[in-house]
């Protein structure tokens, strides 16, 4: 009777945890899904979202923002930051089970943002032109010393086919420093020159960051192009596993 009634309850009991592991499942889906629809949106131009609280550490302000419904965390530039304003962005990189080691904390989820304005910024630019972190951006009034060996910016530029996959040295300015994400430091360098528009090249390093924004310095790396990470970031060039002489 008793060995009966166990190959009775054995049943009932696997049902029971495979319908507790589906629900499981399905409660981790509904929250992927939940933020996902946030996501959506990333392919728009402009987002408009409500600061609900900040934290600045070292290169980021840590910010959780409100869209609709949708709350999530976002990595900025370091910025004083109002709680309860409104604030807009543009570009985003999600990054999972991300640790920020200044907090001691790991995020499920966040959003790495480049572009973050207290003002409704006016649309300059549509998708089909759109460079990850622009990469594009401005040319700011920069003249660095040229080096015999090294090539100009707009030289890389120009030759990008040539030097596909090749190790080259970049000499440039420091115009933006991105540490510690995707296990790797982003740094942005101009010199001055550019090509049909470019004039920024982005470079990935683990090397440690012992440079200030505003540093000449020398690069070295493989000339990568049209490097995809997805979410709207795509290079045109990206100079990758690059060390600082």
């Amino acid at each position: 009777m008793r060995t009966i009634i166990s190959l009775f309850i054995l049943p009932l009991f696997l049902l029971s945890c495979s319908n507790s592991i589906k629900q499981d499942q399905k409660n981790q889906k509904n929250e992927e899904v939940s933020y996902k629809e946030v996501l959506k949106t990333i392919k728009s131009d402009i987002h408009q979202v409500k600061a609900l609280e900040s934290i600045t550490k070292g290169s980021y302000t840590y910010v959780k923002l409100q869209e609709g419904n949708k709350e999530f965390w976002a990595a900025i530039s370091a910025q004083p930051i109002e709680i309860g304003s409104t604030y807009y962005y543009k570009d985003a990189l999600e990054m999972t089970n991300f640790e920020s080691k200044s907090l001691n904390k790991v995020f499920a989820s966040i959003l790495f943002i480049n572009d973050f304005y207290a003002q409704k910024p006016v649309k300059t630019e549509t998708a089909s032109n759109h460079q990850g972190d622009h990469q594009n951006r401005r040319q700011q009034n920069t003249k660095v010393e040229s080096i015999d060996g090294i090539q100009t910016l707009a030289d890389i530029f120009k030759n990008k086919e040539k030097l596909q996959n090749k190790l080259i040295r970049v000499k440039g300015k420091v115009v933006k420093i991105n540490p510690n994400i995707m296990n790797r430091n982003w740094i942005h360098i101009q010199d001055g020159t550019s090509y049909q528009g470019f004039s920024d090249l982005a470079i990935t390093s683990t090397d440690e960051i012992d440079f200030n924004l505003g540093d000449s310095l020398i690069f070295q790396g493989i000339l990568i192009l049209n490097k995809d990470f997805g979410s709207g970031y795509r290079y045109d060039f990206l100079l990758e596993n690059a060390t600082k002489e």
